[in-house]
C-alpha cells in the first residue's frame, strides 16, 4: 500500500484537501508552498508542419469526447501605442498534455483546428480574464467558455478577483511563477523559462477549476451571477412593475398573469391569492427556478432558503434515456428575455405553476411545511398554499387546464412526495402526467458536489457505501469480508430457477437471461457483469450518496466526484481504501457491521444447523462444521473453516490490519 504522504499528495491532486489533511496535515501545509509546473515531457511546441499535423489530430480526438481544456494567449507588451498580436496560444488538456501553438513563427499555424474546438458544444473551455484573450485572438465563436476570474470573484467576500497566481495559491495551495509574464513573446527562439511559464499558465486552470468546484464555488457563482437574470418566484414587497408610465405594458402583463393564477387557485383546494402584507408569519417561501434542459423549459420549485445544485438536477433529469433519444447533457438557467415566452410571467414574478405547459418539478422538502407562499405573477400579490404537498400538484394541473378533481384522485392519500427520478425525466421529456405535468424530485441531500464532500459522508463506519468499477470486483469482495457495503457497477448474481443449478437462470430480480447454464451455479460462478447496467448503476449511486471508486483517473464524464485508486493490485487497494476512509482502526477492532455476502453484497443472514443444509454442502464439511450461514438475498451458504483462517492470515500479513472475515463455499 502507498505511504500516507503519497496518499495525501494523491488526494490533493484529486482536489480533496480536507481528506488529505486528515491523513497528513504536514504534507498539505508543505504542498501549499509548492510551485506548479508542467513536466517537460507533457509540453508540445507546435512550430512546424509535422507538429501542426500532430496538433490537428489531437484536436480531432478532443472533439470525439466531452472534454475540458484550459486556454491562454501570450503577446509582446504593447508599446508606443502599437498593439501587439498574439504570439503564442496555449491549450491544456485534462490528460496533462499542453500544446503551445507558435503563431508568430509557424508558416501555417493550424488555427482551424483550434477554432473547431472553441466552437464545439462538446468542449468546455477554461480561461482567466477571457475578454482580453478572445478580443486579441479574434475567435469567430466560442460555445462553452468558463471564465474562472468570475468564479473567483463570486467566491470572494469582496466580490472581486485578484490575479491568477493569487487565486491559485488561495484555492489550490499552489504557487505560480509569473516572472515571464511580460517578457518579449515575439522573440525567437522562446526560452526554456518562457515555455515552462506558458504551459503552466494554461494547465493550472484545471487545478483552479477543480479547487473551486470542490468548495462548491461554481454553484454559488452560477446563482450569484444569474441572480439578476434568473427568473425566480418572488420579489421583495414594495417592488412594482408599474412604477412609471414606461412600465405600463409590463403592468398589464402582470395583471393578466395574476388573473390566470387566480383562476388556477380557484380550482385548487388550499390555494388562495392574498396581498403581500397578508402572508402569515412562518409560511415557507417557494422559489421557482426556470431552467432549460437541452432547450426544453422546466420549472423547479424549492424552498427559497435552499439552493438547487444544477449538477445534481442535470443528473436527475438525465434519468433513463428512452431508446432512440439523445442523452441529456446539462441544465442551465433560462435567460431573462425568454422568461415570459416560456413561463408566462416576467423574471422575478414566475408563479409555481407553469402557465404555458412547461413541466413542474419540486424538491421533496416542499412536502413538509403546512403553509407556503409564492409569486402570484404580480408584485403586489402572493399565492398562499395550505398543505403544499397536496396543493402543488393540483395547482399544476389547474394551471394547465387539467381536471383538478382527477389530479386530486391521483395524488397520494398521505400527501407524501413521489421521489422518482424516472418520473421527473418523463415529465421533462414531455410525457403525459396524471398530475398535470408535475413530479416530485428525489432528495438532493445524499448527492455530493465534491470529492471532499463524498469522502466526508463516508467517515462514519456504518454509513460507508461504495460503488466500484467492475475491474475492482476482487477488491469489492475483500471489503465485503469486513462488512463494507461495496457494490459493483453492473454486477448481477444469477440464480437457477429450478433450484438445482441447471437450465435457465435469472439475475436475482426475476428477469430471465438470454442463455442457459450447463453447469451448477455456485459461488463466484454466479456473478457476472451486465455492461448495459453500468451507467445506470453509476447514476443511481451518485444520487444515493455512494462514493464512486475507480482504478484510475477517468476523463469520460462520470456522473459525480469519484476516488481514483493509486494502487494497482487488490491487496494494496484494500489497504488504501481503509486508510483513505479512516476504517483501519474500526476493521482491526472487528467487523463494521454484520458481515456482507461476498457474492451479492447482501447483509441479511440466517443461521442454519447441519441437518438444514444437508445435500447443499460436501459431506466432509457437515462432519467438521456445526453452524452455517445463508445469505437472505441470494441464498449463498458460507461457514468458517480452514479457508477462513488462511485468508485472514493473508490479509493481516499483506495489509497490516487486524482480524477480517472470509467466506467458504
Amino acid at each position: 500500500m502507498s505511504s500516507r504522504p503519497a496518499l495525501a499528495d494523491h488526494l490533493l491532486s484529486l482536489s480533496a484537501p480536507r481528506a488529505a489533511a486528515r491523513l497528513m496535515p504536514s504534507v498539505v501545509a508543505a504542498r501549499a508552498t509548492q510551485d506548479f509546473a508542467v513536466p517537460a515531457a507533457h509540453v508540445r511546441l507546435v512550430d512546424s508542419a509535422a507538429t501542426a499535423n500532430d496538433f490537428t489530430a489531437a484536436m480531432e480526438r478532443l472533439l470525439l469526447r466531452r472534454s475540458t481544456v484550459g486556454f491562454d494567449a501570450e503577446w509582446r507588451p504593447d508599446a508606443h501605442g502599437v498593439r501587439s498580436e498574439p504570439s503564442l496560444l496555449q491549450l491544456a488538456e485534462e490528460t496533462g498534455d499542453v500544446w503551445l501553438l507558435d503563431v508568430a513563427s509557424t508558416p501555417a499555424p493550424p488555427l482551424a483546428a483550434l477554432h473547431s474546438v472553441m466552437a464545439s458544444d462538446a468542449v468546455r473551455v477554461l480561461g482567466f480574464g477571457f475578454a482580453a484573450d478572445f478580443e486579441r485572438c479574434r475567435f469567430p465563436v466560442a460555445r462553452r467558455v468558463v471564465d474562472l476570474r468570475d468564479a473567483c470573484a463570486s467566491a470572494s467576500a469582496s466580490g472581486t478577483a485578484r490575479g491568477l497566481a493569487a487565486e491559485l495559491a488561495q484555492h489550490a495551495g499552489l504557487r505560480l511563477d509569473k516572472t515571464e509574464q511580460c517578457s518579449d513573446w515575439q522573440r525567437r527562439p522562446l526560452s526554456a523559462a518562457q515555455i515552462a511559464y506558458a504551459a503552466a499558465d494554461a494547465a493550472c486552470l484545471h487545478r483552479l477549476d477543480a479547487a473551486l468546484d470542490a468548495t462548491a464555488a461554481r454553484d454559488e457563482r452560477e446563482y450569484r451571477a444569474a441572480a439578476a437574470d434568473a427568473p425566480s418566484a418572488t420579489v421583495a414587497a414594495g417592488d412594482s412593475a408599474a412604477g412609471s408610465s414606461a412600465d405600463a405594458a409590463a403592468a398589464a402583463d402582470a395583471e393578466a398573469t395574476l388573473r390566470r393564477v387566480r383562476e388556477a387557485a380557484a380550482r385548487t383546494p388550499g390555494a388562495t391569492v392574498v396581498e403581500v402584507g397578508a402572508v402569515p408569519a412562518g409560511a415557507v417561501e417557494v422559489n421557482a427556478l426556470c431552467v432549460l434542459l437541452e432547450g426544453a423549459a422546466a420549472l423547479v420549485l424549492a424552498p427559497a432558503a435552499e439552493r438547487v445544485n444544477l449538477r445534481w438536477l442535470a443528473l436527475v433529469l438525465r434519468g433513463r434515456a428512452r431508446r432512440g433519444q439523445k442523452r441529456r447533457r446539462g441544465v442551465k438557467l433560462a435567460p431573462a428575455d425568454g422568461c415570459a415566452s416560456m413561463f408566462g410571467a416576467a423574471p422575478g414574478l414566475v408563479p409555481p405553476c407553469a402557465l404555458l405547459g412547461a413541466p413542474v418539478l419540486a424538491l421533496p422538502s416542499l412536502a413538509d411545511p403546512p403553509l407556503a407562499y409564492a409569486s402570484a405573477g404580480h408584485p403586489g400579490w402572493r399565492l398562499l398554499l395550505a398543505d403544499p404537498a397536496r396543493a402543488l400538484p393540483l395547482l399544476a394541473a389547474a394551471a394547465n387546464g387539467a381536471d383538478a378533481e382527477a389530479a386530486a384522485a391521483a395524488a397520494p392519500a398521505d400527501a407524501a412526495p413521489i421521489a422518482l427520478a424516472d418520473a421527473a425525466a418523463d415529465v421533462a421529456a414531455g410525457a403525459p402526467s396524471s398530475a398535470g405535468g408535475f413530479a416530485w424530485l428525489p432528495d438532493p441531500r445524499p448527492f455530493a458536489a465534491s470529492l471532499d464532500d463524498a469522502l466526508d459522508a463516508q467517515r462514519a463506519p456504518p454509513t460507508v457505501r461504495l460503488l466500484l468499477d467492475a475491474e475492482l470486483a476482487v477488491l469489492s469482495r475483500k471489503l465485503r469480508m469486513c462488512g463494507v457495503d461495496a457494490a459493483v457497477a453492473g454486477e448481477v448474481v444469477r440464480t437457477p430457477r429450478d433450484g438445482d443449478g441447471d437450465g435457465a437462470a435469472d439475475d436475482g430480480d426475476g428477469a430471465p437471461l438470454n442463455h442457459k447454464w450447463k453447469k451448477k451455479l455456485t459461488s463466484l460462478a454466479r456473478v457476472g457483469v451486465d455492461t448495459s447496467r453500468v451507467e445506470g448503476d453509476q447514476r443511481a449511486a451518485a444520487l444515493d450518496g455512494r462514493l464512486l471508486v475507480t482504478p484510475r483517473v477517468r476523463h469520460d464524464g462520470l456522473p459525480a466526484p469519484y476516488y481514483a485508486l493509486l494502487a494497482d493490485d487488490a491487496d494494496a487497494q484494500f489497504g488504501e481504501v481503509l486508510e483513505v476512509l479512516g476504517l483501519r482502526a474500526a476493521v482491526d477492532a472487528g467487523a463494521l457491521q454484520p458481515l456482507r455476502c461476498g457474492i451479492c453484497n447482501g447483509a441479511a443472514w440466517s443461521t442454519l444447523a447441519p441437518a438444514e443444509v444437508e445435500g447443499r454442502v460436501p459431506r466432509q464439511i457437515l462432519k467438521s462444521e456445526d453452524e452455517f450461514y445463508e445469505c437472505g438475498k441470494c441464498g449463498q451458504l458460507f461457514w468458517m473453516g480452514e479457508k477462513y483462517e488462511r485468508t485472514m492470515g493473508e490479509l493481516k500479513r499483506r495489509d497490516g490490519g487486524g482480524p477480517r472475515a472470509e467466506y467458504s463455499y
